[in-house]
């Protein structure tokens, strides 16, 4: 196997020849590597037989495409920290209804007959007992809140 090494000058790739002494710059690629390889890479383009990195329109990077992806990114974030944060109050108690304690409810209410109750942690972390009525108040209303957060996400990136 042998190491080829190709230099980057002015947006252009080019074999630096063996031995050749005041290279600084060099990319190692392991076996032989031809203009063919470059020519396939969505990087890279070949003119002439050599090849050289594609320019940004070349790329076809739109600066508008870039703006949408940061903007989507900054939505998916916003979204995530309403969800994390979601929380209802029923009867003074305040219950975290995040989309990780949806299972929490289900199997609690789904174990429990009308007039048991349950120890649940609380978002303060204290725990308090309650009604199996309670908990499916708590669980219905989280539920809204959350479809409430994801709308008002789909209808910010349909305004994208």
């Amino acid at each position: 196997m042998k190491n080829v090494y190709i230099i980057v000058s002015e947006g252009k790739a080019r074999p630096v020849p063996e031995g050749k002494a005041g290279i600084t710059h060099t990319l190692e690629v392991a076996n032989t590597v031809s203009s063919n390889d470059c020519g396939t890479s969505s990087y890279f383009v070949v003119e002439d037989g050599v090849p050289r990195v594609k320019n940004k329109a070349e790329l076809k990077v739109r600066d508008d495409k870039v703006a949408k992806d940061t903007a989507k990114a900054e939505l998916k974030q916003t979204r995530d920290e309403a969800l994390m944060a979601c929380t209802v109050e029923v009867n003074g108690n305040v219950f975290q209804t995040r989309p990780s304690d949806e299972s929490n409810f289900r199997l609690a209410i789904g174990a429990m007959v009308d007039g048991d109750v349950e120890g649940w942690i609380l978002d303060n972390d204290t725990v308090e007992d309650i009604p199996k009525a309670e908990l499916i108040e708590v669980y219905s209303t989280g539920l809204q809140k959350i479809g409430a957060i994801y709308a008002v996400y789909k209808e910010a990136l349909k305004a994208l």
